[in-house]
């Protein structure tokens, strides 16, 4: 889009009324990213993520069908999901088990109830009113043990509800590969505790059989890996919590935050000694996907770095894609890649730039900013006096 009726090229924003009165337009009009560099309109190849033509996406669109690829891609958002469910490089049947649990197909009592199968959708485990999906595989008595158990408590508390689709996809957006097929096998495991519960009676023991679990996955891995040939790439390792950055080079942390009606980008900048310089938030009224806006607060915190004036910037954030992207520098006509190609633009000013992924536990700064409050289109920048709340996680992070 290059100008138009749909928005407003002095503020590089949607004009929200004229999107309203599109009915059915609003929606995917909501997930186009605008670029600051106002490009050309072009054509990009939308079977594939990032947007360029290949052979395997043409077989693809050939099996399956025209209709059902672009539902795939456009209409339940199943493109994302189906990559990296099918490429968790674990056991086959992982992968099996993750796609039925995207799609909604495991025989839970709440799923059957549903189906008219069973007369009651209560959990015959732990007596929950309903045996939905998420319930089996995160709240239920012996899942609630292994989650307890693992790395990814944080991650949980704010994963979306609404479906284990969504759940999935968001984590994909956050973990690297290695981490979301450990998250695939406890939730594997989870479902492996329900039904010896069900089926066999007795005692069930959660962390030992997820234990299991992730033995036998590490072990086909391995195995894997020796047996297989894979193209060697740049490793983009991960931070496991908040570390300083070297003298006269400032940290820019950055976190998104997805709600209903919008989105929120929250960027957190700080010195050698672990001192905050600045937070900010902005706000945009957009249907982003997570990885979108992912790349969104990462283009606005470099921008941020730059309007300040710093010269020597590392930005970090927790998701990995992100990450990869801008460190491998990889291009695509993908709508993706309008941020991506901005981002470009603006860190090529900088003296020095490095991007790095930090998991959750050291992005904690970045995810509390993201979700201040602030009106739609604006941002608030504080450059001092600065709330409690992240003057204690500043200080958490150097302890």
């Amino acid at each position: 889009m290059n100008g138009g009726n749909g928005m407003k090229q002095e503020q590089r924003r949607m004009k929200k009324r004229t999107i309203e009165e599109d009915g059915e337009e609003q929606k995917p009009v909501r997930t186009i990213p605008l670029s600051r560099s106002w490009p050309c309109d072009s054509y990009y190849w939308w079977p594939t993520s990032n947007g360029m033509y290949s052979v395997r996406s043409a077989y693809w669109l050939g099996m399956i069908g025209h209709t059902r690829t672009w539902e795939l891609n456009f209409g339940a958002r199943e493109s994302d999901m189906w990559s990296w469910v099918w490429r968790l490089d674990g056991p086959p049947k992982l992968s099996h088990f993750m796609w039925r649990a995207c799609k909604g197909s495991l025989a839970t009592m709440g799923v059957l109830f549903r189906r008219h199968i069973r007369q009651s959708m209560v959990c015959n485990v732990c007596g929950a009113p309903d045996e939905s999906i998420l319930h089996t595989l995160f709240e239920c008595k012996h899942a609630q043990l292994i989650w307890a158990s693992s790395e990814f408590v944080d991650y949980l508390r704010d994963a979306p509800v609404s479906s284990f689709a969504k759940r999935f996809v968001w984590f994909a957006s956050k973990l690297s590969k290695e981490k979301l097929r450990l998250f695939a096998t406890l939730v594997w495991a989870c479902w492996c505790c329900r039904n010896k519960a069900v089926f066999e009676g007795g005692e069930v023991e959660p962390v030992e059989v997820a234990a299991g679990f992730v033995r036998f996955v590490n072990d086909y891995t391995q195995y894997n890996e020796r047996v297989a040939v894979h193209a060697t790439g740049p490793v983009v390792t991960s931070a496991s919590s908040w570390n300083p950055p070297p003298h006269g080079t400032v940290k820019v942390n950055v976190d998104a935050h997805t709600f209903s009606t919008g989105v929120g980008v929250g960027v957190v900048i700080r010195d050698y000694r672990g001192v905050i310089l600045a937070a900010a938030v902005k706000r945009t009224d957009a249907a982003w996907s997570a990885e979108v806006a992912e790349a969104s607060t990462a283009l606005y915190g470099a921008a941020l770095a730059r309007r300040l004036g710093y010269d020597k910037v590392i930005l970090e954030c927790d998701a990995m894609n992100v990450v990869r992207t801008i460190d491998k520098g990889e291009e695509g006509a993908a709508p993706i890649f309008l941020f991506y190609e901005d981002i470009r633009k603006v860190i090529s000013h900088f003296s020095f730039f490095k991007c790095i992924h930090v998991r959750r536990g050291g992005n904690t700064a970045a995810h509390l900013v993201a979700r201040w409050e602030v009106e739609f289109g604006s941002e608030r920048i504080c450059m001092g006096c600065f709330p409690q709340s992240l003057t204690t996680l500043a200080e958490l992070d150097l302890t």
